[in-house]
């Protein structure tokens, strides 16, 4: 069972998205996640206040998630009940280049030092044009951070007990 996790912001927003393939799938993880108590970690100098934030992923989740979406709602229980962990996003020069031959994208690239810095390494995300299936392996065997859909990831959630 995850002790924490990173979820990329597509899988939140997918959860308020009816025409997406993975909008079913995300809505339970979502509550899976408020109900359970796995971590949710982003990168350091997360601050619920955006002129105070300094997190990417943290800035990235204020920009994209309305108040009326269900994700608004997840992150500010979490973030309520002391369920955000804060995790640095600096990892050692030999992963960093690892990272920059495989990964395009500098926002994927935190998602991805966040993952390799947090408890279990298992990122979450709906991100297919970036992470398809064949990266998804390669980066399991290169820096052992699973990538799994939010339906793959439901069975790794750990649930609050009683």
């Amino acid at each position: 069972m995850l002790t924490d996790i990173v979820v990329d912001t597509n899988v939140f927003v997918h959860a308020s998205n009816p025409v997406v393939t993975y909008c079913a799938e995300a809505k339970i993880l979502l509550t899976a996640l408020k109900n359970g108590t796995t971590l949710l970690c982003i990168d350091e100098g997360y601050n619920e206040d955006p002129a105070r934030n300094q997190s990417l992923i943290g800035g990235e989740y204020q920009e994209n998630i309305k108040p009326i979406m269900l994700a608004h709602a997840i992150i500010a229980e979490l973030a309520s009940t002391l369920r955000i962990k804060q995790v640095p996003k600096r990892v050692q020069p030999a992963i960093a280049k690892k990272i920059n031959q495989n990964i395009p994208i500098p926002r994927d690239k935190t998602f991805l030092k966040v993952a390799i810095n947090s408890e279990n390494h298992f990122l979450c995300s709906h991100d297919f044009e970036h992470f398809p299936p064949k990266k998804r392996t390669k980066i399991k065997g290169l820096l052992n951070v699973h990538i799994k859909a939010a339906g793959e990831t439901l069975p790794f959630l750990k649930k609050a007990s009683g």
